[in-house]
């Protein structure tokens, strides 16, 4: 199903067309659901590393494919 991200996630047009940009790896101007799961993981990636960076352990890494 096709929705607007500026009704999903609010925000600034701009904002939302540099998202799509950073995120369409098959540069089909859309968000599809591979793409979405990839940014998920990438940002929960970077959060969880970032916690274990403060407390002194490893980061993690993600497959290539997940």
């Amino acid at each position: 199903t096709n929705f607007p991200l500026e009704k999903v996630v609010g925000g600034d047009p701009q904002e939302i067309e540099k998202m799509i940009v950073e995120v369409d790896s098959n540069n089909d101007g859309k968000i599809d659901f591979d793409e979405f799961i990839t940014m998920w993981m990438e940002k929960e990636t970077k959060s969880l590393n970032d916690i274990l960076e403060s407390n002194g352990l490893e980061t993690a890494t993600l497959p290539k494919k997940y």
